[in-house]
C-alpha cells in the first residue's frame, strides 16, 4: 500500500525561523522511516501553515515569506509547502504571487463555512483561477490553488489543506 503523503501542520511566523522548519522536516523524516519499514511507500512529505493571513499582514511579507519557503523546500526532503487559507476575499488576489513565484507552494481561499457560501470569496477565486490558467501549460498552477468549501483544517489534501493553528499535527492520506 502506499501512502500518497504524509502532512505535518505547523504554525507559520514571519520572520521564518529555518530551525523551526528543519526540525519539522526531520520530525517527517522519521515519521517518513517508520512506515517505510513496516512496508509503506511514502510519496511525500508536506508542511501545512494555518492561514497565511494570520502571520503576514503585508504583500511585501507575502512575497519575502513565499521566497523562503521556496527555498526551503528547494534544499530539503519536503516538497510542498501549503501556506493555509484566506477567508477575506480582499487578500485573494495577493495568492497569484505565490503560483506565480513557486512552484512549491500551494493556498487556498475558504468560499464556504458553517455552510454560509461567501460569494465575494467565490467571485475572486474564480478570477484567479482564469489568472493562473495560462501560467503553466499543464495548468499546475491551478492545482495549487483551490477555493474550499466547507473544509476544515488539517486534513492532508492539497491543495485545500491547511492547518488550526493549535500544536503541530500530522495526517496521511493512503493510496492503493
Amino acid at each position: 500500500m502506499k501512502i500518497r503523503t504524509i502532512t505535518l501542520g505547523f504554525n507559520g511566523t514571519f520572520p521564518l525561523d529555518p530551525k523551526i522548519l528543519l526540525h519539522h522536516s526531520e520530525i517527517l523524516e522519521q515519521a517518513r522511516a517508520v512506515f517505510e519499514q513496516a512496508g509503506y511507500e511514502v510519496q511525500t512529505i508536506r508542511f501545512a501553515s494555518q492561514p497565511w493571513e494570520y502571520y503576514i499582514d503585508e504583500g511585501n511579507k507575502l512575497s519575502h515569506m513565499v521566497s523562503l519557503y521556496d527555498e526551503f523546500c528547494s534544499t530539503s526532503d519536503v516538497e510542498y509547502i501549503n501556506i493555509g487559507t484566506t477567508a477575506n476575499p480582499e487578500r485573494i488576489p495577493d495568492l497569484f504571487e505565490v503560483n506565480h513565484q513557486s512552484q512549491h507552494l500551494f493556498s487556498s481561499a475558504l468560499c464556504a463555512s458553517n455552510d454560509v457560501i461567501n460569494h465575494k470569496a467565490c467571485l475572486e477565486s474564480a478570477k484567479l483561477i482564469k489568472q493562473l490558467t495560462p501560467l503553466e501549460t499543464e495548468g499546475f498552477a491551478n492545482l495549487r490553488f483551490a477555493a474550499i468549501f466547507n473544509l476544515k483544517p488539517n486534513c492532508p489534501f492539497f491543495p485545500a489543506a491547511y492547518h488550526d493553528g493549535k500544536v503541530f499535527c500530522f495526517s496521511r492520506s493512503s493510496g492503493t
